[in-house]
């Protein structure tokens, strides 16, 4: 439902603005169960992570991460991997 409201619209607009989907590296912190990072993925940025420290199923990943079509992406669910991780992100 997210991935078809105006809200996701203009997100997703300004980020092809700014950004290639096909190269540039996202991380969405504080991303709750992750319905921005899911969109993202589904419209075509290939690349995309979501930093979330809680991994509950309602209000956090765990839902998310159980999804087949979301397997792509990145889950952080504890800061001191996500800071102790070599990744670098194009926009956080």
């Amino acid at each position: 439902r997210f991935s078809k409201s105006r809200d996701f619209g203009q997100i997703d607009k300004l980020l092809r603005r700014y950004c290639d989907p096909s190269k540039s590296k996202i991380c969405e912190v504080g991303g709750g169960n992750g319905a921005v990072v899911w969109a993202l993925g589904k419209s075509g940025f290939a690349d995309v992570s979501v930093l979330e420290p809680n991994g509950h199923r309602i209000t956090g990943t765990e839902y998310l991460r159980e999804r087949e079509d979301a397997s792509d992406i990145r889950i952080w669910n504890y800061l001191d991997e996500w800071y102790a991780s070599e990744e670098q992100y194009d926009l956080i």
